[in-house]
């Protein structure tokens, strides 16, 4: 097993939300894992905000990131259909019983916690529609 290698269990579910995370970067086509939403090819790509925009590395992914705060109804109605959760019920939560873990890989980016709070907004808007407790793993 390569140390950067995570065995997930049947009921985890992994998102992908770092837009500089598409499988390119050791010559992959996809990602080492599978997703049940990646943002790279559901949302918002990096390269096309970049060229686009003109935009550097690190102005694309807060770019980016901005673009899915500001679009993360539409984002997380499309999560709960891939999860199968009701869009309607009480909170909108997700019950303990339905999932074991959702995990989110995140942009290492220092420039999108240091400079913004976007990332933090983010969270707190999960944690308070799909009823998630959150933990941070970094990995360097």
């Amino acid at each position: 097993n390569n140390s950067k290698d995570v065995e997930l269990k049947e009921e985890d579910v992994t998102n992908n939300a770092d837009d500089d995370n598409d499988g390119e970067n050791d010559n992959n086509t996809q990602l080492p894992y599978e997703t049940i939403l990646d943002v790279c090819q559901d949302i918002i790509s990096l390269d096309a905000v970049m060229s686009e925009l003109n935009l550097g590395p690190n102005g694309g992914l807060l770019y980016c990131m901005e673009y899915i705060e500001h679009h993360l109804g539409e984002i997380l109605s499309l999560l709960k259909e891939r999860l199968g959760i009701p869009s309607q019920g009480p909170n909108n939560a997700v019950h303990s019983s339905s999932r074991a873990y959702l995990l989110f890989d995140l942009p290492g980016q220092i420039e999108l916690t240091a400079h913004s709070n976007v990332v933090s907004r983010i969270a707190q808007r999960l944690v308070r529609e799909l009823d998630l407790r959150l933990g941070l793993v970094a990995i360097v």
